[in-house]
């Protein structure tokens, strides 16, 4: 039997961090990872779902808006 691969969301973290003003540091040591880790997130935009629950919980918004981005990116 394959080995399934877990889901990984694409996340614009970059914009989330960005529009509260954090530095790469606050946010790693926020959600208990490396800043290398969450550059490799910023760049790529892939999120686990551990993580992603992470940073839903730091900047006080659902998985579902975290993934849709910041309100200034909606159109």
């Amino acid at each position: 039997m394959p080995r399934l691969k877990p889901s990984a969301a694409r996340v614009p973290l970059l914009a989330w961090r960005r529009s509260y003003g954090r530095t790469q540091a606050q946010v790693a040591e926020a959600v208990g990872i490396d800043q290398s880790q969450l550059s490799r997130q910023e760049k790529c935009g892939r999120v686990g779902l551990d993580l992603l629950i992470r940073y839903a919980g730091f900047y006080g918004v659902s998985t579902d808006e975290l993934i849709s981005g910041p309100p200034e990116l909606e159109s």
